[in-house]
């Protein structure tokens, strides 16, 4: 079952799918340059104390186009997950089972 499979998708699936659900994902339209949206005294203290925590523990973050996806970023990204979902003591879909539907999506 594809939940919220949007309309371009949906063509590459239509004689074996059906649609159950449909829902708009919300957006935020958040202004570049700090023009219209000023985010709270508590939100950017709290993003200034998860920005050193992350910091002092070595975390960095890379963004990656989805034409720069190869396989040994998404065997990463499947094992973050798992990594993730364990230490929260439960299980998640996304495993190194499912690796070939995101090859399909990164194509």
């Amino acid at each position: 079952m594809l939940r919220n499979l949007n309309s371009e998708m949906s063509n590459d699936v239509a004689g074996v799918s059906r649609s159950v659900h449909r829902a708009a994902c919300p957006l935020l339209d958040i202004p570049v340059g700090g023009t219209g949206f000023v985010p709270s005294v508590s939100f950017r203290r709290q993003l200034t104390v998860r920005k050193r925590k992350l910091k002092k523990a070595g975390v960095t973050f890379k963004w990656v186009a989805p034409q720069e996806m190869d396989e040994h970023v998404l065997k990463s990204q499947a094992s973050l997950h798992q990594a993730c979902w364990r230490t929260k003591a439960t299980s998640s879909n996304f495993t190194v089972d499912q690796l070939d539907l995101h090859r399909k999506l990164v194509e």
